[in-house]
């Protein structure tokens, strides 16, 4: 009888904390449902970003590959 009470003890903690887990992440989902449009937003403004600076790279390679080409012309004017 005595292990049987432990039991229900045991169970009626066990019930408890899970009500408990289920309150805690009820809280947290709506902190995330708060929060995702202004990470979405972020994440759109830092893609932009990102998309901005690897056009200035690309430009900034073709600027550097065109003075090559041009230095190697002049050097070759100035050989001939």
């Amino acid at each position: 009888m005595r292990e049987a009470t432990n039991r229900i003890d045991g169970l009626e903690t066990l019930v408890a904390s899970r009500f408990e887990d289920i309150d805690r992440l009820k809280r947290e989902l709506d902190k995330a449902r708060t929060d995702a449009p202004g990470l979405e937003s972020e994440i759109a403004a830092l893609r932009s970003e990102l998309n901005r600076v690897r056009l200035q790279l690309d430009d900034h390679a073709v600027v550097a590959k065109k003075a090559k080409a041009d230095e190697a012309e002049q050097t070759e004017k100035a050989e001939s």
